[in-house]
């Protein structure tokens, strides 16, 4: 009741053609997101773009911002710079 397996190996210059053909993958990969611009890069630029143009259309009268809402904004950038630094090891 034994069954016979037969353990068989690609050829070497099969193996050695796929191997190639993944190095050009990757290093076409790693040339391609070299600069960091891709379509996520255009997106934020242009999510951004309409937010300058359109949100201030929405706005009411301008005063001057209260003590408590200036001392968010370093807070709020500690935060992000903190969680990019933690998150990035």
């Amino acid at each position: 009741m034994s069954e016979s397996v037969y353990i068989t190996s690609p050829s070497r210059d099969t193996n050695t053609e796929s191997i190639t053909t993944r190095n050009e993958k990757k290093m076409n990969n790693i040339m391609a997101n070299e600069y960091g611009f891709g379509m996520g890069s255009v997106l934020a630029i242009v999510v951004v773009a309409l937010m300058l143009l359109i949100l201030p259309l929405m706005m009411g009268p301008v005063t001057a911002p209260s003590p408590l809402l200036i001392l968010m904004f370093p807070v709020v950038l500690l935060f992000v710079f903190l969680y990019l630094h933690f998150t990035s090891k």
